[in-house]
């Protein structure tokens, strides 16, 4: 099953819980375009394993299931100071102009993109897995000065520093 969209009370506040389970259905993905703006804390179910378009003006606090393979152009524009990421995590994009200013990449994550227009200062790299850094990972990150990316990584798009103080060097871009 899939939860596409939220449909209870516009007047919603505080927490906002989403179900592995539903009606006997397991939920594998989440997409929450239309979260309340009352919701302030986001908290996403053990066994769901795909978030998509939670993006929202008022969130503060995300919980992610360690369940989670794929968080796809989620949480944007969120007001997020911080973030755990869970370890089953393999595709992370998402997060972008939030206001994290730290972000660590679990060791399992094979694709970063989406942080782009983010204070980010210090990006760590958990793992050797990531094999590629998207279009806009780190793009209009004006504070991320320094980044050391993993051998591991083979495809780093032209435009993903771009507007950024980072130089990564010519042999990395593809």
């Amino acid at each position: 099953a899939v939860i596409a969209s939220y449909a209870g009370s516009d007047d919603l506040s505080g927490e906002l819980v989403v179900p592995a389970e539903v009606d006997g259905c397991r939920v594998l993905s989440v997409y929450l375009p239309n979260i309340p703006s009352g919701v302030t804390s986001l908290v996403i179910e053990e066994g769901i394993q795909q978030i998509a378009n939670c993006d929202s003006e008022t969130l503060t606090s995300v919980t992610l299931p360690d369940t989670l393979l794929i968080l796809y152009n989620a949480l944007d524009s969120c007001p997020l100071t911080e973030i755990e990421f869970p370890d089953s995590l393999y595709v992370l994009w998402g997060c972008a102009n939030t206001l994290l200013t730290e972000v660590v990449i679990p060791e399992n994550v094979i694709y970063v993109n989406g942080f782009s227009g983010t204070p980010l200062t210090s990006v760590t790299f958990e793992g050797d897995h990531v094999l590629a850094i998207g279009q806009i990972a780190f793009k209009r990150c004006n504070s991320l000065v320094d980044i050391e990316i993993p051998d591991s990584v083979l495809y780093i798009h032209p435009e993903a520093f771009t507007e950024t103080p980072v130089t990564v060097p010519d042999d990395r871009i593809f």
